[in-house]
This record gives C-alpha cells, sequence and structure tokens, in this order.
C-alpha cells in the first residue's frame, strides 16, 4: 500500500514535467535524456529535503495529529490545483504570442544545460509544499522520492511524445486539474 501511495503523489507531483515535455514538443526542441535524468534528480533530492522538513515538523505534533493535518493539507492542495485547472481563463491570463517561437517546419532543436537546470529548479520548488504535505500524512520519504525520480523521467518523455501529437492542446490544459484529482485521491485515502 505504501508503494501505491508513494507512487500516486509522484504522478500527481511530476505531471507538471509532462506539461513541460508537451511545450517543449510541440516548440520542437528536444531534451535529451541525461537532462531529462538531471531533472529528475533535483526533483527526488528537492522531495526527499522537503519530505525531510515535514518529518521534523510531524514529529514535533502529536502522530495523530501531525497525520490528519497532512492528510487535510494534501486535500486541501488537491482542491486548489483541481480550481486552478478548471477555472476559466481571463484575457489578461492569455499568453501572447511569442514571435520568436519555432515555425512547425523547422528542424528540432536542443534544450541547453542552463535551461535545463532552470526548468528542474522551478518544479523542485513547485513540488516543496506537497513534499511537505506527504511526509506529515505519513509517506515515506525514500520510497516516495524514489518514485518521484522514475516517475519524472517517464512523465517529462511522455510529454515530448505527446507534443507531437493532437492530445498536446488536451492534455497540457487540464494537466493541473489532474494532478488536483490525484492528490484528491491521495489524500482522501489516506483518511481512510
Amino acid at each position: 500500500m505504501q508503494f501505491f501511495e508513494a507512487f500516486l503523489f509522484a504522478c500527481s507531483a511530476n505531471l507538471d514535467n509532462m506539461t513541460i515535455g508537451i511545450t517543449y514538443g510541440i516548440r520542437k526542441i528536444r531534451i535529451p535524456f541525461l537532462y531529462n535524468v538531471i531533472i529528475a534528480l533535483v526533483s527526488c533530492v528537492g522531495t526527499f529535503l522537503a519530505m525531510t522538513l515535514g518529518s521534523f515538523a510531524a514529529h514535533s505534533l502529536a502522530p495523530k495529529y501531525a497525520q490528519t493535518i497532512g492528510n487535510l493539507l494534501l486535500i486541501f492542495l488537491g482542491l486548489y490545483f483541481l480550481w486552478d485547472g478548471i477555472r476559466p481563463i481571463s484575457p489578461k491570463e492569455t499568453p501572447a504570442k511569442n514571435t520568436n517561437a519555432q515555425s512547425p517546419t523547422a528542424s528540432p532543436s536542443v534544450l541547453s544545460l542552463s535551461q535545463t537546470l532552470l526548468i528542474a529548479c522551478a518544479l523542485t520548488l513547485n513540488n516543496l509544499g506537497m513534499g511537505i504535505s506527504a511526509s506529515i500524512a505519513g509517506l515515506p520519504s525514500v520510497l516516495t522520492s524514489c518514485c518521484t525520480f522514475f516517475v519524472s523521467i517517464a512523465m517529462l518523455c511522455l510529454g515530448q511524445y505527446l507534443g507531437k501529437t493532437y492530445l498536446a492542446k488536451i492534455l497540457g490544459r487540464y494537466a493541473e486539474a489532474i494532478s488536483g484529482c490525484i492528490l484528491l485521491i491521495l489524500g482522501l485515502c489516506k483518511c481512510i
């Protein structure tokens, strides 16, 4: 059961990776496998550190209360991501068209190492709150961090592949809502 919960958390935490992969796939920018591994490694370490911090917070509370707080945080984050993923986008939030974007006929380019490190840091910072919440909820940090590593690689590869297909627009738009649903399921499963 712990593996399933850790895997669910990793899937939810790494749906942003799929969105990044889709974005770069659409723009015909290739993310080399080594850079994908670097992103996954940074996410894995960030998750482990966040969960360690959450573990310290959990030890300062009674176990029953710590787990309840962690579960409620996961449910709250799930609801927030779900709402953010399905709410209507106002005209102010619509991204401006990038005039420097590549044309569909342009040859694929490769993501640079500096861009890779920026993406890795952004994705890791995005997952810190979820890592702390997961730890307080009682998920094992080593197993969850390992799942995060492998799921991160898989999601980025899947995103790159989907970025070349029609599904890119659908999945890219609803990735945050899907992530929210997974967090909700995880939080509710931990409550039962």
